[in-house]
């Protein structure tokens, strides 16, 4: 494996892999090797140092590094909550499930271990009485699965 390819796969899993390198068109990152447009970490310090410390004008900074407006104005928030952790790709999305807490998943568990005669529907029902939370069959089904090795009958 190439020295190029190993530092390619090391910043993909550090979630520090810019995918398009070719985005940036700032001279350094083209001239001088110690500036990596792959490394995306980098790219958005040095877009951050330049519109911060420099005063680049923010339209041109973005356009030179590769990203929006909009983008700047993220990187830049989470640089100062988080300093250059904030700096690396986070996991998009939900953080976890919304409707299914542990609680809940808790509750599923133990009335399938009471009763493995209940359906996914009639647990989903339980869970709507005992908690007022509405989930769907599939969801009954996922969390057996994930929890129990369950196998979903045919109803």
């Amino acid at each position: 494996m190439s020295t190029n390819q190993n530092k390619r796969r090391i910043l993909q899993q550090a979630k520090a892999w810019n995918p398009h390198p070719d985005h940036v068109t700032v001279t350094a990152f083209k001239t001088n090797p110690f500036f990596d447009p792959e490394d995306k970490v980098q790219v958005k310090y040095e877009m951050l140092r330049a519109r911060e410390v420099e005063k680049a004008h923010l339209m041109e900074t973005c356009s030179k590094f590769g990203f929006s407006r909009e983008s700047y104005r993220h990187i830049r928030q989470r640089f100062y909550l988080e300093g250059i952790a904030g700096l690396f790709g986070h996991k998009r999305g939900r953080k976890g499930p919304l409707k299914a807490t542990e609680e809940l998943r808790g509750f599923i568990r133990s009335e399938h271990t009471r009763d493995r005669s209940l359906t996914a529907e009639d647990l989903a029902i339980r869970c709507y009485q005992e908690y007022g939370v509405t989930i769907s069959r599939r969801t009954v089904f996922r969390i057996l699965e994930k929890d129990d090795g369950y196998k979903k009958k045919r109803w």
